[in-house]
């Protein structure tokens, strides 16, 4: 499972360094409302154990989390003061409904231009990939199995259930 969860996390940084570049912060949404952000300089590792997300850091403290209550793992930039980051946070936050989700995904605040979507199983497979934007942005999951699938477009992942 640890090689299965590493090799998804690998993918999603390999898979566009825009992405891995921008990224100075790792918010973790949680199932109950809490966000949790990370600076990444200051992790100086992330593995995954016994279905926990282990956060150690450069300090030499851990930190762990169950993966069956993470919602969403997202990549944000730094921003300079609250106000910046909420609003920026509300603007560009890309959502989807329904989750979980039996037929249809809809988005929610995507750009006008085409972006790529990447859907992996827990496997780190790449089950799909499309385009999206915001006149099409409806995609037909029908033909997934059940399970937890992780959603990628820009620098956004989320976490959805297939019904």
């Amino acid at each position: 499972m640890n090689k299965k969860i590493i090799l998804l996390l690998l993918l999603l940084y390999s898979g566009n360094y825009q992405f891995s570049l921008k990224a100075q912060n790792l918010y973790v949404d949680f199932k109950n409302g809490i966000e949790n952000a990370k600076q990444i300089g200051s992790i100086q590792k992330l593995t995954f154990e016994n279905n926990k997300m282990v956060f150690t850091y450069i300090s030499g403290t851990s930190e762990m989390f169950s993966v069956s209550s993470i919602q969403k793992i997202s990549f944000i930039s730094v921003f300079t003061g609250i106000n910046d980051f909420a609003s920026e946070k509300n603007n560009n936050q890309i959502s989807v409904y329904p989750n979980p989700v039996a037929n249809e995904l809809n988005f929610k605040n995507l750009p006008e231009s085409s972006s790529d979507l990447f859907i992996y199983r827990m496997d780190g497979a790449l089950v799909l990939q499309t385009q999206i934007n915001e006149f099409e942005n409806t995609v037909d999951l029908s033909n997934l199995t059940v399970g937890i699938y992780l959603v990628r477009v820009n620098n956004q992942i989320i976490k959805i259930s297939k019904i």
